[in-house]
């Protein structure tokens, strides 16, 4: 049986109030009217996990022209949705794309992506051009509820802020923000 506080044991020895074990395994009600007070039990898991998934065409391509970019953020949309996730934003430019994505806790970003990069080129070679490939790596940057607006925008606004700035720059950019070291000699291969 579980081990009770001292109070509960002074209970024992003269006050007619008689310690209250530990409820393990109970199959009551988790509704929080049927729960005594003070059980510590959380019926549910909440959880709000959200990436900012970045990653490029193969040698950084310009495989995504303004002809097909929509339907290839369609496309990824749906894709995302089909593995269990929530597209909550999605754009980029020729070379590279940028995803905000509410993920479950069920679904690791490393499988989710494993499911998502391998099945986009398939579409996209029969559609947009037959050499269409993505790089192997990827950056995942998690996101707090309250960035979602300022992530969103920057999302959106990628055609104007590379003309200012370039991918190779945007990138590292985010992984010192991130605090994730790199060596520049392997970061495109």
């Amino acid at each position: 049986m579980g081990s009770f506080s001292k109070a509960d044991k002074a209970g024992e020895a003269g006050n007619s109030m008689q310690p209250i074990p530990p409820r393990y395994g109970n199959r009551e009600s988790t509704k929080p009217e049927a729960r005594e007070a003070g059980d510590s039990k959380m019926p549910h898991t909440y959880t709000n996990l959200l990436f900012h998934i970045v990653f490029s065409t193969k040698d950084r391509f310009p495989f995504i022209n303004s002809e097909f970019e929509e339907r290839l953020y369609e496309y990824i949309g749906g894709t995302i949705r089909g593995i269990g996730g929530i597209c909550l934003e999605i754009g980029g430019v020729a070379d590279h794309v940028h995803i905000l994505v509410r993920l479950k806790p069920t679904l690791q970003i490393s499988r989710f992506l494993e499911k998502l990069k391998p099945s986009v080129p398939i579409w996209a070679r029969q559609t947009i051009d037959p050499k269409f490939e993505w790089q192997d790596g990827y950056g995942a940057f998690t996101v707090g509820e309250s960035q979602i607006p300022s992530v969103r925008n920057y999302i959106r606004n990628q055609k104007v802020h590379h003309q200012k700035q370039t991918f190779d720059d945007e990138f590292k950019s985010m992984l010192t923000q991130a605090t994730i070291e790199f060596d520049e000699r392997y970061l495109w291969r």
